[in-house]
């Protein structure tokens, strides 16, 4: 029996009955493990695995993206500063041993998935001794470190299948063909690379449907683990890069910024005319009207960054008055709608021109919100108007996309149809605050502005809670507003925070 595998010399030495003649016959014999597959996984008794650390090869340690792979919609480590955040998932170990067990470690902490745990316990590390409750106040301990058995599947189409309450690999809510948010009793993943080297790569995927109902997968979930032969190359989890972001307030020509940039300790404004700045919280007055791009760069210990916003300086006063002088509508550029860490910020994502102007058609279809009407009047009155229909954005159901009206009538987004019964209050800008635009619902209705997602506290993004969070009322800060004689510019923005603190925001741009 031979230790190892591999291309052995074997020779045969022969010698006649009378010992006067020896003769030697010499071949080379290949010793190949018919589990070589299987070896891949658990070595000669059991191999550990865990998540990628090192995105520089552009693999991510988790991927996710349309079904047909035509882009990346998010990737752990991909132009942004995931792969520090999550340090409680690049902990975890999978251990397969050759009898057929998974053994998963979670070293005691987990990452609280935004669409599982519920609000202010989500998107954070949390730790296992804690206990585990989603977002129904439903126990998904079985998430944590756990014996399970595996089951593997070699050929064209390679299969891993991970088996017992709450097996997993990556990502705990990613099921065979559905994101779960309970602990299911096995997951089968499409094998897509098992490579064997200094550094073992395991590369899974599994096709995901975005509802139940649906009749083919409309995504992908790609997870990238790895083994290192020696420990000792495994790379250390990578330390926070700065996080710039900042919001402000106008009063007149003077603004105030409010840094709430992490990870940083020293700060440089470039205000967008000329002059800078190396305070945390600059004031600073601009000498006229305009479109000011301001940068600011925050600087830490792994380095820096920067993030802008475009301001807009203007003289012209907001009153309720103006408000009433016509309806509202988006406007249609390439910075109209965005969301950020603050009131007005756009640091996480702009609707891009295309999706508004007609151009791009399915999901990635806004044009229908053009021509919606945001219309203010004497006495309180407010109004809204779809003109025909508008955007679902998962909350009335699925495809989102432009949706018509009797389309959204007959979904759980009705309430954010046409209405011409709300009502509004206006509170003007003073002591240098921002003006502030309430929104009271119409029976059987939600009120907005712009964009129905995002409302005082949180988002519209499942049709299985009330619209605006089953509140009465919606408030925007009134970020800018500009007349230039023949067009008048207004930006909203709404506190997506449930401790209304302006941590997160949606911001809609509009014109008349």
């Amino acid at each position: 029996m031979y230790d190892a595998t591999g291309e052995y010399t074997v020779s045969l030495t022969a010698t006649s009955l009378n010992g006067s003649v020896t003769d030697v016959f010499t071949q080379k014999v290949t010793i190949s493990d018919p589990n070589a597959f299987l070896t891949k996984l658990v070595g000669e008794t059991s191999k550990t695995w865990k998540l990628l650390r090192d995105p520089s090869t552009e693999n991510y340690p988790l991927e996710v993206g349309p079904y047909n792979r035509s882009e990346i919609w998010w990737a752990m480590g991909r132009n942004n500063d995931e792969i520090a955040i999550r340090p409680c998932m690049l902990n975890d170990e999978w251990t397969f041993t050759r009898d057929g067990q998974m053994i998963f470690d979670a070293k005691g902490d987990y990452w609280a998935e935004g669409s599982v745990y519920p609000d202010g316990a989500n998107n954070m590390c949390a730790s296992t001794s804690e206990p585990m409750l989603n977002k129904d106040g439903v126990d998904v301990s079985a998430w944590a470190s756990g014996n399970h058995t595996f089951e593997l599947t070699p050929g064209t189409d390679a299969k891993l299948k991970v088996m017992g309450t709450g097996a997993f690999l990556g990502l705990s809510k990613v099921g065979t063909d559905l994101e779960y948010n309970v602990p299911q009793d096995d997951v089968t993943y499409n094998l897509i690379s098992l490579y064997d080297g200094t550094t073992d790569t395991l590369i899974v995927e599994t096709n995901y449907k975005f509802a139940p109902g649906d009749a083919a997968p409309g995504g992908y979930w790609r997870f990238v683990l790895v083994h290192y032969d020696n420990p000792a190359d495994e790379p250390p989890i990578p330390g926070n890069l700065p996080s710039p972001s900042f919001t402000y307030s106008l009063d007149g020509l003077t603004v105030t910024f409010s840094n709430s940039s992490t990870f940083s300790t020293s700060y440089l404004w470039d205000f967008g005319d000329g002059t800078t700045s190396t305070d945390e919280n600059p004031v600073h007055t601009y000498a006229q009207d305009g479109i000011y791009t301001v940068v600011l760069s925050a600087t830490g210990e792994n380095g820096t960054r920067s993030t802008q916003q475009d301001i807009t300086i203007s003289s012209s006063v907001l009153t309720e008055e103006v408000l009433q002088n016509g309806a509202w509508k988006l406007q249609l550029s390439g910075h109209s709608i965005y969301v950020g860490p603050g009131l007005g910020s756009d640091g996480w994502w702009i609707c891009p021109l295309n999706f508004l102007d007609g151009s791009s058609t399915g999901t990635d279809d806004w044009s229908c919100m053009m021509d919606d009407e945001f219309i203010f009047s004497a006495g309180g009155g407010y109004e809204y108007r779809t003109n025909g229909g508008s955007r679902n954005d998962g909350y009335m159901g699925t495809p989102n996309g432009c949706w018509t009206d009797a389309e959204i009538a007959a979904s759980p987004g009705a309430p954010f149809g046409s209405c011409n019964t709300h009502t509004y209050a206006f509170t003007p800008a003073a002591s240098g605050a921002r003006a502030i635009i309430t929104l009271t619902n119409g029976p059987g209705f939600a009120a907005f502005i712009g964009f129905m997602k995002g409302y005082y506290g949180g988002e519209n993004i499942d049709g299985a809670f009330p619209p605006n969070g089953g509140f009465a009322t919606n408030q925007y800060e009134v970020i800018a507003y500009t007349n230039s004689g023949d067009k008048e510019v207004l930006i909203v923005s709404v506190d997506l925070t449930a401790e209304h603190n302006g941590g997160s925001a949606w911001t809609m741009v509009l014109e008349r």
